[in-house]
């Protein structure tokens, strides 16, 4: 331990003595050290916070070099065409998404989602409901606003490999608040007046409701083609139906489609799963 803490400290001293180099990514963003050495496709360096280790990057990753005296030393020129094309989304930090990708989903829905921070985004969506392709008996149908809080974790850098990102891209954690207006049919049982006890008829019975939702939610977004982003969205949590049939009989006895609300949520009142996946346009 004595011997990594005294290397540490001359080392730290070594790197004040001789200034700083700087690695520019093709996110625009720094990376403060000295420069190691620099072969033929990778860049040895030790970074300022972490002293007793040495960093490899690719040079697929870099704009440029700047050592502490002045020189640059620029990487563009290597770079093959498929990558010069995806820096150019790099800086993007807007997106318009889309959903489903799959038939089997039962709702579309658009959004725009903008980064505010340095890794931390919101969205708006708005959308449909329909029984599309899955099996519903109940004629689901509706609409939905939502409204998505995330922060993102990728690495700014990756140290190896072929990888040139949008600050977008990584997974992420969050929130998803949902506020759906939903009709649909249900079987409702209503007493008749003929006098017998425990007399009626069940009756096919249109309920329209609002069911709002909060979730917390977990995915993963990739750049598959310049400005083209995959999405994939997961999460729990739940929340209460209000149901707007003035019949006081409906609201007691009304129950929610056990599949497929909202954004394909499988609900066990008050509790429900969420799982999308999403195609996302970047915008400059």
């Amino acid at each position: 331990m004595t011997k990594i803490l005294l290397f540490s400290f001359f080392l730290c001293a070594a790197l004040s003595l001789f200034g700083q180099d700087t690695l520019v990514t093709w996110s625009d963003e720094e990376i403060l050290g000295k420069i190691v050495k620099i072969e033929k496709s990778v860049v040895t360096i030790v970074l300022v916070d972490e002293p007793d280790k040495e960093y490899r990057i690719h040079t697929s990753e870099l704009q440029r070099a700047t050592y502490e005296n002045g020189n640059t030393l620029y990487f563009f020129d290597k770079f093959p065409d498929v990558v010069t094309k995806m820096k150019k989304s790099a800086p993007r930090k807007n997106m318009i998404e889309f959903s489903p990708l799959g038939p089997m989903f039962n709702h579309f829905y658009v959004g725009y989602e903008h980064l505010f921070a340095k890794k931390m985004t919101y969205e708006i969506q708005a959308g449909v409901l329909a029984p599309m392709a899955l099996p519903l008996n109940e004629n689901l149908k509706g609409f939905q606003l939502n409204f998505a809080w995330k922060n993102i974790y990728s690495e700014t850098v990756k140290f190896s490999g072929l990888s040139v990102r949008p600050k977008m891209q990584g997974a992420y954690i969050g929130f998803l608040l949902s506020l759906n207006y939903i009709s649909f049919n249900d079987n409702i049982y209503f007493p008749s007046d003929s006098g017998i006890a425990y007399s009626g008829q069940t009756v096919e019975t249109r309920v329209k409701g609002i069911l709002s939702t909060l979730h917390f939610v977990f995915g993963y977004n990739k750049l598959v083609a310049p400005a083209i982003m995959l999405g994939f969205c997961a999460g729990v949590g739940g929340g209460p139906m209000i149901v707007l049939n003035s019949n006081e009989y409906v609201k007691k006895q009304a129950s929610l489609p056990t599949v497929a609300i909202a954004q394909q949520r499988f609900l066990s009142n008050p509790f429900s799963l969420t799982a999308v996946f999403t195609c996302g346009i970047l915008l400059k």
